[in-house]
């Protein structure tokens, strides 16, 4: 089966939320290389969790996390280290930032000059600077940096959609409901239902209600016994689209981009499944 996943999210790639608290997860699924704190992926996520910070009136049940597959890599000195005047600390920003050690020497100040100067550039390659939170960020004391990155879960070293997929499969194997209904050799048959059930639930405006219980999980082990309601595994492409407010410029672009990648897979068939995920900014940033 080939999935073909547009999403496009206004709070991050995972976004939860109950009563009492709020998530707002980054997911980098990368294997070519590490990441330091000064490279671009983790410094424009650093812009977007204090947008959101600051969107929230400093929320204190407002928490963030990064999540990576990769490791964590030493910061160099660069010309950009050099023109901010950084003097960086002799562990990795990140790995101090793990273990929530504020206090190390030079680790505030280097990532106080790293992200305020991203963040004004970033603001000024869109001529928003004056509407953005730069003069409040500006103000901030140390404290009030050590407050929000405490708000951040580093979670490196991850594992990645294809080891969480053989994480799962061993899982179903070592399941009393695998013995229990003889199903071997219907592994990939249960994980596909898994995976067509969480789907479907993404509809579900309560999150809680996205989530499989034990019945349905006894469901789909009972399907795979009898072999009904087989999943039509033939090649498809899966389109999830929402409700958007975005300008007829940032469409075209949107569109163009969908159309140039859905020319290469070229899929049999069309299935569409409408999702809202939320609002878009009124800047359209990236696909």
């Amino acid at each position: 089966m080939l999935l073909f996943l547009l999403q496009l999210n206004s709070k991050g790639d995972v976004y939860l939320k109950d009563e009492k608290h709020q998530y707002i997860e980054e997911t980098k699924n990368f294997s070519s290389k590490n990441f330091s704190f000064a490279d671009h992926q983790v410094l424009n996520t650093m812009v977007y969790f204090i947008d959101c910070y600051l969107e929230s009136q400093k929320c204190d049940d407002l928490y963030f996390g990064f999540y990576a597959t990769c490791e964590t890599s030493k910061e160099n000195k660069t010309k950009r280290t050099n023109s901010l005047n950084i003097t960086l600390p002799n562990d990795k920003i990140i790995d101090l930032l793990i273990n929530k050690k504020m206090n190390s020497i030079n680790l505030l100040d280097a990532i106080i000059k790293f992200t305020l100067d991203e963040y004004q550039l970033q603001y000024e390659k869109n001529k928003a600077l004056e509407k953005s939170y730069f003069n409040e960020i500006k103000k901030w004391d140390d404290n009030d940096w050590i407050v929000f990155l405490k708000k951040i879960n580093w979670c490196f070293k991850a594992e990645n959609v294809h080891q969480i997929e053989k994480t799962v499969f061993k899982q179903i194997k070592k399941s009393q409901l695998y013995f229990k209904y003889r199903l071997k050799g219907k592994e990939k048959d249960i994980l596909t239902r898994f995976y067509y059930e969480l789907e479907k639930k993404q509809l579900e405006k309560n999150i809680l209600q996205r989530f499989i219980n034990y019945d349905k999980v006894e469901n789909i082990f009972l399907k795979a016994k009898d072999n009904s309601e087989i999943i039509n595994i033939k090649p498809l492409k899966v389109l999830v689209l929402s409700e958007f407010n975005f300008n007829i410029k940032d469409k075209i672009k949107l569109e163009k981009k969908v159309d140039k990648i859905i020319d290469k897979l070229k899929p049999k068939e069309n299935i569409g499944y409408p999702r809202k995920v939320g609002q878009l900014s009124d800047t359209f940033k990236s696909v």
